[in-house]
């Protein structure tokens, strides 16, 4: 699999599989702040990595799941998971090398 195909991959089984509870409510202002955020449908946003401060604003943005695709990191990801189920939100950490996304990443997505 090309690794310029990875992404889009994501997105469409990710529109093809959230449940109908998490499509969001809210519009882009919740989140403005948040690093390269995106609404790409109702049910479905990206974006970089947040902060902690942004996590409220992803579930006022009325999203029920985080999935974080990047490394886990202590410096910046260390009570992501923590903070985002403290919000009633479900957290997935599928650690992606970008470098070389591999068919393995994506069947765990």
């Amino acid at each position: 699999m090309e690794a310029n195909m990875f992404p889009w991959l994501l997105i469409v089984l990710m529109s093809v599989f959230m449940e109908p509870q998490a499509i969001a409510q809210g519009t882009n202002a919740e989140l403005a702040g948040a690093r390269a955020y995106l609404r790409i449908s109702e049910r479905l946003g990206t974006a970089g990595q947040i902060t902690y401060d942004e996590i409220g604003a992803v579930k006022k943005a009325g999203f029920d799941i985080v999935i974080n695709l990047a490394p886990a990191d202590e410096e910046r990801n260390q009570l992501e998971g923590y903070l985002v189920t403290e919000q009633g939100m479900s957290y997935i950490q599928i650690p992606v090398s970008w470098e070389e996304p591999s068919q393995r990443d994506l069947q765990l997505f």
